[in-house]
């Protein structure tokens, strides 16, 4: 519903602006709860469409995460959240990734395979 996005997108924005914002969107849903005029209604549509346009412009964007990629560190690092970087790969196992690269590469340099040498 209208009124659920522009809640959700007041939400949004900066605290000092919030309270305003959200007592704005409340009173104008109130004074027009009992409306029943068609024209009427549809105007109120395509202001609160109008209010959710403008609302998307004004909120700042939140950073969202990079799909697909992961960063590992090492050592003493940490991330944003204080956790230390851990990965799966360590000594005792191989990186699949590392291993199709190393393979890749082998062909790639003319060893295709160690048949020749059983």
């Amino acid at each position: 519903s209208y009124y659920k996005k522009l809640i959700k997108l007041c939400k949004l924005l900066p605290k000092n602006q919030q309270i305003d914002v959200l007592n704005q969107i409340r009173n104008e849903f109130r004074l027009n709860l009992n409306e029943n005029n068609n024209d009427n209604i549809k105007k109120l549509i395509e202001k609160a469409s109008s209010s959710i346009s403008y609302l998307k412009i004004i909120t700042p964007r939140t950073r969202q995460p990079k799909g697909g990629i992961t960063t590992i560190t090492f050592g003493d690092k940490t991330d944003n959240n204080g956790r230390k970087a851990t990965s799966n790969w360590t000594g005792n196992n191989l990186d699949p990734d590392s291993v199709s690269r190393h393979n890749h590469s082998l062909k790639r340099a003319g060893f295709m395979n160690n048949s020749h040498a059983k």
